[in-house]
């Protein structure tokens, strides 16, 4: 458009943005993945503790469950669903959805040590049509495929967020 502007190879490019979108039940939600992933550090411990105690075979499993998914409904601030929110699996599955986008971003991101080094194992899968998307043409990510790599999904599908 302006001959005397030079193209910078070096530039960042709005093309490239990095931004998560998944749906809540109520619309699509566009956030920063370090926001987000801030978030479910913040709460790392709650969520790997519950999360595990919830696969346990102990008594008080369900109590652990329920508080697993409570606060993967606050990081993703996401209802449940009689009030139009995700369903409890879906809650799951965005959390696990989630990972795997950041474990792609460390991956693939020249940026990769603002997101290293944080004690976030691989995540499990679940059913791709469970899985919220991610919207490529908002923020040119990869969405993540499951490999024969990644380990069977638990009934929680709850990765270890151990430090």
């Amino acid at each position: 458009m302006f001959g005397w502007r030079k193209k910078d190879d070096n530039a960042y490019r709005v093309g490239e943005r990095k931004i998560y979108s998944y749906d809540t039940g109520n619309g699509s939600v566009s956030v920063d993945p370090m926001i987000l992933y801030k978030r479910v550090m913040d709460n790392a411990t709650t969520i790997d503790v519950e999360g595990k105690a919830a696969r346990s075979q102990h008594s008080k499993n369900r109590e652990a469950h329920d508080n697993f998914i409570a606060c993967l409904r606050e990081v993703f601030s996401v209802k449940p669903l009689e009030q139009g929110g995700l369903t409890q699996l879906e809650v799951v599955a965005l959390f696990d959805h989630f990972m795997g986008y950041v474990l792609e971003l460390k991956k693939n991101s020249s940026q990769s040590q603002t997101l290293s080094n944080s004690g976030v194992d691989s995540p499990t899968t679940s059913a791709k049509e469970d899985q919220p998307t991610v919207n490529s043409s908002d923020s040119g990510s990869i969405a993540v495929e499951p490999t024969k790599d990644d380990p069977a999904p638990s009934p929680v599908g709850s990765p270890s967020l151990s430090a």
